[in-house]
């Protein structure tokens, strides 16, 4: 059975959470709390477990956590909430209680918690050129948490973990050296890395990469993008002298080979927006220039159209 412990976990951690961001961290604790006597006990150990995960990333980001009356989370939640509406018929993206943190640091870069908790470093919101570049990576991200990546990748690790273990032991019995030992553990080690852990982390990157760029076309952008961001980001790594690291040794694929991937899709997911839609929202405006001082925009319009999803601002 479970211990004390599991049923006070949403607290365990505000100890150490400065008070400024306590009572954000708070309310959403104590939304997780209301829930609690609906679940199996497996269930409440589980959440228990993403919960403290998020408390610390939470904590180790707390100097950096961008405002949510900051334009560019309000911007950020805009998108996210209309590819949630827009994939409504997905049981298991709708259960998930989506969450938005923007972190202030130039890191182009992005991830998502199991359960739904988006963290996006304005890096990347600098890096993308449009508002179909944002609905695709963030199609990206939920993605990831759709198809329970993150447990995928834990199972792999545990699995070849496992029969790492084995063979340590069976060189150890043919030959009870340290020395050797030690030799073989950090070969193990590397092979586990380059034929296992790297090679399934791509193969979950472009998996995401598939998945999101569906979600982005249910929620009407415009497909082509997901191509175009990846050429932006290899030709940004070109102007910047970033050295390139072979496929082989990297968790993600290239970008070309994510460019190309979006180049092959197109074709597949292009049919999947049946009802074109153009949205205008003013927290969008960082990345279109759209001046937001007219109060006749303010809000979500969103009207009928034939062509794709596409910012638009006053007439």
């Amino acid at each position: 059975s479970l211990s004390v412990y599991h049923y006070i976990a949403p607290f365990t951690l505000y100890l150490s959470i400065p008070e400024s961001n306590a009572v954000g961290i708070l309310k959403g604790s104590l939304k997780w709390w209301s829930g609690l006597s609906s679940h199996s006990l497996p269930y409440v150990y589980e959440m228990s477990i993403h919960l403290r995960l998020y408390l610390y990333y939470l904590n180790d980001f707390k100097d950096n956590l961008v405002p949510e009356k900051d334009p560019r989370h309000k911007a950020v939640m805009a998108v996210l909430m209309h590819l949630v509406e827009k994939n409504k018929d997905i049981s298991e993206l709708s259960a998930m209680s989506w969450t938005v943190n923007i972190v202030e640091s130039p890191l182009v870069n992005a991830f998502v918690l199991p359960r739904g908790q988006v963290f996006v470093f304005t890096g990347m919101l600098e890096a993308v050129a449009d508002i179909h570049q944002l609905f695709f990576v963030l199609g990206h991200e939920m993605a990831h948490a759709l198809m329970g990546h993150g447990a995928e990748q834990a199972s792999l690790v545990h699995f070849v973990d496992f029969l790492s273990l084995i063979l340590l032991m069976a060189i150890w019995a043919v030959c009870p050296r340290d020395s050797l030992a030690l030799v073989g553990q950090w070969i193990q080690s590397k092979l586990v890395q380059f034929l296992f852990n790297r090679p399934y982390s791509r193969k979950l990157e472009v998996e995401a990469d598939k998945v999101g760029l569906q979600l982005a076309a249910k929620a009407c952008a415009d497909v082509r993008a997901g191509s175009v961001f990846w050429h932006q980001m290899d030709l940004s790594d070109v102007l910047t002298g970033k050295p390139t690291v072979p496929e082989w040794l990297s968790t993600h694929p290239s970008h070309m080979s994510r460019a190309e991937q979006m180049d092959r899709l197109i074709p597949e997911v292009g049919g999947m927006a049946m009802v074109p839609t153009r949205i205008w929202h003013p927290n969008l405006a960082f990345l279109t220039g759209v001046d937001l001082s007219r109060p006749a925009d303010l809000g979500i319009r969103v009207t009928r159209g034939t062509e794709m999803a596409q910012v638009w601002g006053p007439s």
